[in-house]
């Protein structure tokens, strides 16, 4: 709908495409704040807060990761931090 509004305006082709991707920009970046921010407050709240490899949590999600023998990113990434803080 926020598509054919767009390139309904009366402006060339190129101003339109221009002001979509602003617009379309602008509302990924607001959903991705809101998500990020929300799993903030959650984590914040956890008593192993940020620890994702050992948060209660994200057991589902590291059990999906063994069950379809996914990389476990969750543990490369506390890795990598662990590694930074050391140095």
């Amino acid at each position: 709908m926020i598509f054919w509004g767009i390139f309904s305006l009366n402006f060339p082709v190129f101003t339109n495409s221009i002001i979509f991707l602003l617009v379309f920009s602008t509302l990924l970046t607001f959903l991705n704040v809101y998500h990020a921010y929300g799993l903030y407050n959650t984590c914040k709240k956890c008593e192993s807060q940020f620890k994702w490899g050992q948060c209660s949590g994200f057991e589902a999600i590291r059990n999906k990761l063994k069950k379809y023998d996914l990389p476990n990113l969750i543990v490369d990434i506390e890795f990598r931090s662990k590694s930074k803080k050391e140095k």
